[in-house]
């Protein structure tokens, strides 16, 4: 008699734990994130400018100015280079890896002012998982190692 509460409880404590291990690895097929990130250019558009509120663009303006001002003064001889926007140098589409795990969006690949790369993900949606990678191919079907 004394042995059935203690079965009992062995019962619920293995049950606790074969739910919370059930959750962890069905939990990621249920549960979805949404990442908003700006594009990474130090001003905002004249576009942003005049969305912004007139204390914005006064914040903006005096951060602008108190960095300014903390620069040295030195004299430039050669001419100021013009600041080019980022450029898109590739662009390509998600596909599924196979039937369970789908992926969908862009990929596009931009070249700062300064020459460093940037790979920006949009409308990117995958079956979330553990351990995903994101592999660029240059075949649209990609069929060895040596497509990627």
């Amino acid at each position: 008699m004394k042995r059935r509460p203690l079965i009992l409880a062995l019962g619920v404590m293995l049950l606790v734990v074969i739910g919370a291990a059930a959750w962890y690895l069905a939990s990621p097929l249920f549960i979805d994130r949404t990442v908003e990130e700006e594009f990474p250019i130090s001003l905002p558009g004249e576009s942003e400018m005049e969305e912004m509120s007139e204390l914005e663009r006064q914040s903006l303006a005096t951060e602008v100015m108190e960095t300014a001002q903390a620069m040295p003064d030195e004299r430039m001889e050669e001419p100021m280079p013009t600041e080019r926007a980022p450029e898109e140098v590739r662009t390509g589409d998600f596909v599924g890896a196979d039937s369970f795990h789908q992926g969908s969006g862009q990929a596009r690949i931009f070249v700062l002012a300064d020459g460093t790369r940037l790979l920006r993900l949009e409308d990117f949606m995958v079956t979330n998982g553990p351990d995903l990678h994101v592999l660029l191919a240059t075949e649209p079907s990609p069929a060895g190692q040596d497509d990627l």
